[in-house]
């Protein structure tokens, strides 16, 4: 029962997670796309920040947006994504988790996407 618990619990972090990188591309986007210089905005055009379309955006990709794809965060990130896509696809872990280091992970993460310009 630990187990299924500690895996609860990593895919109730991710999801959260999730929810703050959602809100955090949502700014980005929203500010690259009011720049008064197409060469600048271009690109940010395609992206529609709304609530109910940002999810469009697949996960990684919105860290993409956030972090460098070659950097430990991004890295972390996508470690973690994988193992809460194992466990939200039926794939209970058998190993043990420890949450509590998985917790301090994830709010390392969300720090550190806070701070992109």
């Amino acid at each position: 029962m630990i187990a299924v618990n500690a895996n609860a619990y990593l895919a109730l972090l991710i999801g959260q997670l999730e929810v703050e990188i959602n809100r955090l591309c949502q700014e980005l986007i929203r500010e690259r796309r009011a720049s008064s210089s197409w060469e600048q905005r271009r690109a940010w055009d395609i992206l529609d920040a709304a609530d109910d379309r940002i999810r469009n955006i697949p996960f990684l990709n919105r860290v993409a947006l956030l972090t460098d794809k070659g950097g430990t965060v991004y890295k972390r990130a996508k470690q973690l994504y994988e193992t809460r896509n194992k466990i939200a696809h039926g794939d209970l872990l058998t190993e043990s988790l420890d949450v509590a280091e998985i917790a301090k992970d994830i709010e390392r993460i969300a720090v550190s996407l806070k701070g992109v310009p």
